[in-house]
């Protein structure tokens, strides 16, 4: 019988504070009291509890997983240094019991009695309770703190932080005069983006890791309202004026971003996809890889509408009408005949109704295995309470058996019954598949783009006449295997197409 020790700090701050050594201190007192052995101590540094990722941990449970013969007890200083979680809590205590191993807190009684297992669910709910407000807290306290004025975010260039309290951003004396005169300049309108930005670079303007800014940055700099002196936080709605003076004046900024504008650099909201285009980012050009574009050009009299590929090696180019017509020839080719799909479909119900059948079969041979456990458990303790079975041999066979009944449920939980209407889906696939065609006409824009990617997940090569060799969606190859049995089903040599094997 031997424990191993687990303390954690969540922070760097914490590590300087003797914490770790009070909590290793406190355990071993413990194990000392307890007469238990300390067989191995696992310090975790600098790790949030909020997550079950912590390598210390994992050692641990990997640990207790090869040493289940000889380790009994996980000690912990409390709860909260285990985990904040409740649920990762129950389910670190029934992985842990299914080794045979007990969970103990160094400065929390309780105890493995129907109100010891109460008490320490109450311990990781009070634990995960103070973890969730001391972050509500931590938010609000942030948020009340950026309505003040008060930065919320490491200064950006031109700045540095101030260290005072409450905190504030101080001009950068060797950068700040650059950014004014970054603004200045552009303002004009005399300079384009890549102008000023060398210029501003000259000046010796360098960013926050010593670069030189390039001309995204740039654009980015020149948008932040931060210097006009303001707090800005979009996910609060946060937008007041700042405890720290500005860099640019207001008239200044709004030169700047019709400025932008103008020049296209504004931020947009996202553009939807050209309608009139569905099969852009689908059909690839067949010379250089890169998905064909389309645009509608004014001719003499007329808009001409075409894809065509957007590099510079202009080697594909196609009238809308035209390649629509192609990809919808494709898309009848592709249709697998009737009898193909009632008899995938026969398959697939009739493997999904096995599968199920033996689900059902194996929950049963579960729920015989668990209760013929608990019969086992209960004549176990009949028989201790007559007194014809120490206590110490009633003990381990007790823990034995309360791992089998763990173990047995969880693999029978893992057998859950889906209720999924799997005949629904496959009348709904069949049916997408026999009229594809005619589907695909009817669909709007974004539904065209979702059931090509279906079809079509790694794009659809075109070299300008002819679709090429394209990797199709699995259930072609599911459907080949079941049509080759009585058919070969040749793609036409227009296409080429090849289904996956």
């Amino acid at each position: 019988m031997t424990a191993v020790i687990y303390t954690r700090v969540s922070s760097e701050e914490q590590l300087a504070n003797n914490s770790l050594g009070q909590q290793g201190r406190d355990c071993r007192a413990y194990c000392e009291r307890e007469g238990v052995p300390v067989e191995e101590l696992f310090v975790e540094r600098a790790e949030s509890a909020k997550t079950m990722e912590r390598p210390s941990l994992l050692k641990m449970i990997a640990y207790c997983e090869r040493h289940r013969r000889s380790v009994t007890h996980v000690v912990v200083r409390d709860v909260s240094r285990l985990t904040r979680s409740q649920r990762d809590f129950l389910n670190l205590q029934a992985l842990f019991e299914a080794m045979g191993i007990t969970v103990r807190s160094a400065t929390e009684r309780f105890d493995d009695t129907a109100t010891g297992n109460f008490i320490r669910n109450i311990l990781a709910a009070t634990a995960q309770f103070d973890n969730d407000a001391k972050a509500e807290n931590t938010k609000a306290r942030m948020k009340a703190a950026a309505e003040r004025g008060e930065p919320q975010h490491r200064a950006p260039i031109g700045y540095v932080d101030a260290r005072t309290r409450p905190p504030t951003y101080e001009r950068d004396p060797e950068r700040a005069d650059l950014v004014t005169e970054l603004f200045r300049r552009y303002s004009t309108g005399r300079y384009s983006l890549r102008e000023a930005c060398d210029y501003i670079n000259a000046a010796g303007l360098r960013t926050l890791k010593s670069k030189k800014l390039s001309v995204q940055s740039a654009r980015s700099l020149l948008r932040r309202r931060t210097y006009l002196g303001r707090v800005v936080v979009p996910k609060w709605g946060v937008d007041v004026k700042g405890n720290f003076e500005p860099l640019t004046d207001e008239e200044t900024f709004t030169k700047v971003q019709a400025v932008l504008e103008e020049r296209g650099y504004a931020k947009a909201p996202k553009r939807r996809a050209n309608p009139a285009f569905p099969l852009t980012g689908l059909v690839l050009c067949g010379r250089c890889g890169v998905p064909l574009s389309g645009s509608s050009p004014n001719g003499r009299s007329r808009r001409y509408s075409y894809y065509q590929c957007r590099n510079s090696c202009a080697g594909v180019r196609c009238g809308q009408e035209a390649l629509h017509g192609l990809f919808a020839e494709l898309l009848r080719c592709l249709q697998p005949r009737p009898g193909y799909l009632r008899l995938f479909r026969a398959i697939v119900l009739d493997v999904w109704n096995e599968r199920r059948s033996e689900a059902v079969r194996a929950r049963r041979l579960l729920d015989d295995k668990i209760a013929g456990v608990r019969r086992r458990k209960d004549v176990l303790h009949d028989r201790y309470l007559e007194g014809k079975v120490h206590q110490a041999d009633y003990e381990q066979q007790n823990a034995r058996l309360a791992k089998d009944v763990a173990l047995a449920s969880i693999e029978r939980d893992q057998l859950a019954d889906e209720e999924t209407d799997v005949e629904g889906l496959l009348d709904f696939g069949v049916h997408m598949l026999a009229s594809a065609e005619r589907m695909w006409m009817q669909f709007d824009p974004d539904q065209k783009r979702q059931f090509q990617g279906l079809l079509f997940p790694e794009g659809l090569p075109f070299d300008g006449s002819a679709f090429g060799t394209a990797k199709t969606s699995p259930v072609f190859s599911y459907l080949r295997s079941v049509s080759d049995t009585e058919s070969k089903m040749a793609s036409p040599r227009r296409f080429e197409l090849r289904l996956p094997a």
